[in-house]
């Protein structure tokens, strides 16, 4: 009888240690025990897998109609399924600080959510809109979970229009052991040398906002480690694009979506494209 009473007791102990350590009474839901995978960083990306980034995501098809710039799981999902392992994602701020994964304000959520388009929703309200085909919207915690349990190879190249620095500092304050996974995209000079000391080792300096001639791009290439550099498709030349390839720069151009184009590009010596639909070359 006394070994009855005190196994039930050990169970009843087990269980209560069990509900508080993997069950959070507060919300519901089930804490999922993440461990860190940092296994796959872009020198395991082959040469084909180097060649294309996702943009946004990738495409989102729901009953036939194409969807672009929607950086939700299902394009994710879709485009890491068919092969692609570098996916460029879009962050802005909500309005209580919080980093998800959206293009712009204006104009996408009510295409996407069917909700009027304004700046100032929290993240508990961004995230709880019901996006179309329910595709899932993201924010940053939950994509750094998504590479630790289903995109185990994704590398992630962030994008962002609001402060570029206060998105890297939050990446490296909470997540500091995923950057080898992440490759920042830097919009100037400045913000390349700031994500350096920061920590990331790969960095793409991408030229759309850029006020640097193509000669100072190439300059500055000269003797500072650049990841690639990204350039409107206007502006790769083919004079620009050789100079880079002389010094050794890995040269994207955006954003291409048929292979006649991207064969056209590979004729000029660029090496990959940001893409919307095309998975391999």
């Amino acid at each position: 009888m006394k070994k009855v009473v005190i196994l039930t007791l050990f169970i009843i102990i087990l269980a209560t240690i069990l509900y508080f350590v993997v069950y959070n009474p507060q919300d519901g839901k089930i804490i999922p025990d993440i461990v860190y995978n940092t296994s796959f960083t872009p020198a395991n990306l082959s040469k084909d897998q180097r060649a294309i980034i996702a943009h946004a995501g990738g495409s989102l098809y729901i009953s036939g109609d194409r969807y672009t710039y929607t950086n939700s799981y299902k394009a994710i999902k879709d485009s890491y399924e068919k092969g692609t392992r570098l996916c460029e994602i879009d962050f802005l701020k909500t309005i209580d600080g919080y980093q998800v994964a959206f293009h712009s304000w204006d104009g996408f959520l009510t295409k996407f959510f069917n909700v009027e388009s304004r700046e100032d929703y929290t993240h508990e309200e961004f995230m709880n809109f019901n996006m179309i085909g329910d595709s899932g919207q993201l924010d940053l915690e939950k994509i750094i979970n998504l590479m630790n349990t289903e995109f185990t190879e994704l590398i992630l190249v962030t994008d962002t229009k609001d402060d570029n620095i206060t998105l890297l500092n939050e990446i490296k304050e909470k997540y500091e052991i995923m950057m080898p996974r992440i490759i920042p995209q830097v919009y100037n000079q400045d913000e390349f040398k700031k994500a350096k000391e920061l920590g990331f080792e790969n960095i793409i300096y991408t030229l759309y906002e850029s006020p640097d001639t193509d000669e100072e791009v190439v300059e500055f290439c000269k003797t500072n480690a650049v990841f690639a550099i990204t350039m409107p498709i206007a502006r790769a030349s083919e004079e620009f694009v050789s100079n880079l390839k002389e010094i050794g720069i890995y040269v994207y151009t955006h954003t291409v979506d048929s292979i006649e184009d991207f064969e056209y590009l590979k004729s000029k010596k660029v090496d990959g494209i940001y893409t919307n639909d095309l998975t391999s070359i």
